[in-house]
């Protein structure tokens, strides 16, 4: 059979199906390639976000990364309203 869907359900699986996903990383890192390859596993569209950490590109204050995650660690993943803190951010 079909799945009948009223308009406001679509309209929520259109936004849902809409949601960026931005991962903030670096290849060097097991952390960041683990993540990456999760993501490419499961066919998740996402936005690749180099910090170049033996240029310290993460920890600089004041940086656009430093707003996305305040402690500086990577990765970090976000997903809408949802942020995924890697490292040792407890």
């Amino acid at each position: 059979g079909t799945i009948q869907v009223s308009v406001s359900q679509r309209q929520t699986l259109d936004q849902t199906a809409a949601v960026k996903t931005d991962v903030y990383g670096d290849y060097y890192n097991a952390d960041t390639r683990t993540l990456l390859s999760i993501l490419k596993l499961a066919g998740e569209p996402h936005d690749y976000v180099n910090m170049n950490t033996l240029q310290n590109e993460h920890r600089v204050s004041k940086s656009a990364y430093q707003a996305v995650n305040p402690s500086g660690q990577i990765p970090t993943m976000l997903e809408g309203s949802y942020k995924i803190l890697g490292g040792n951010n407890a």
